[in-house]
């Protein structure tokens, strides 16, 4: 677990949540846009990991020592402070069965930490090899949360995973990638659309797959994923096929579990008032 991870691991425990719908995506696709709230300093960490038991754990966890942080931690962890410290060390340390059970509890009780618990839950589940408990916790994070949209192509990835490809998956995915694809929240569009084209390539839909691989060059080309997109449709451009093994590996080379890293406690956070998601 690299440093970075474990700045925003303190960050997240001054940040405030209000309960999300079950599926963000459910409601109007038209609202406007979602703003991310201000950064969170130094100042407001300190009162957090004051014991000298929590400073070890932390400070071992920093340095990647993760089996040796959970010495320093309880075996059950009473307040949320030290039971989201020991969840992260679980996961560092290659445990995500019981990482994902902290995980768990933590959302369960709402308070600052639970859209970011749904979320590390999720790739729990996905370190698990749990597709479908992945898809289902991933559904529940609110579209406030500072990084919905990396939830949001993760899920497009689950679903596309859990699913016989065909129309109706290619439908879901772009349902589920909207509030990306329409600007609804601040994102990488580029790999939304990428992830939308794969989806519509499964499905035997070649034009509308290579409509959404030329937005994500041609609208977006300083995205990490424009040179795929524009890999991908001259590849499939006059019908001529590309191997379906590379396009897939591809996908899954960018997949959240790989990719994602939380953003240091000098990038915003969202704190709409006392929650996150609120």
């Amino acid at each position: 677990m690299t440093p970075r991870l474990l700045t925003f691991a303190t960050v997240a425990l001054c940040v405030a949540w209000v309960p999300a719908p079950p599926d963000p995506l459910a409601g109007d696709p038209e609202v406007e846009a979602v703003e991310r709230g201000p950064a969170i300093g130094e100042a407001e960490l300190a009162p957090y990991f004051t014991t000298s038991a929590l400073k070890s754990a932390l400070s071992e966890l920093q340095a990647g020592r993760a089996e040796h942080a959970l010495r320093f931690l309880p075996r059950r962890p009473a307040d949320a402070p030290t039971r989201w410290l020991k969840a992260l060390a679980l996961k560092a340390a290659e445990h995500p069965k019981a990482a994902r059970a902290l995980f768990e509890q933590i959302a369960l009780q709402g308070g600052p930490l639970a859209d970011r618990a749904l979320h590390m839950a999720a790739l729990c589940a996905i370190d698990q090899g749990r597709a479908v408990a992945a898809e289902r916790l991933l559904a529940q994070v609110s579209l406030r949360y500072v990084d919905a949209d990396q939830v949001l192509l993760e899920r497009a990835r689950q679903i596309m995973d859990l699913r016989v490809a065909g129309p109706r998956t290619a439908a879901r995915a772009e349902e589920i990638l909207q509030p990306i694809l329409s600007g609804q929240i601040r994102a990488d569009v580029a790999a939304a659309h990428l992830i939308a084209g794969d989806a519509q390539l499964a499905a035997g839909a070649k034009e509308k797959a290579r409509s959404h691989w030329r937005a994500a060059w041609i609208e977006h080309p300083l995205s990490a994923a424009a040179d795929t997109a524009r890999d991908r449709r001259s590849c499939w451009y006059g019908g001529r096929r590309c191997c379906s093994t590379r396009i897939a590996t591809a996908r899954r080379s960018t997949s959240l579990r790989e990719s994602w890293s939380p953003p240091s406690a000098s990038e915003a956070v969202p704190a709409t008032g006392a929650r996150e998601g609120s």
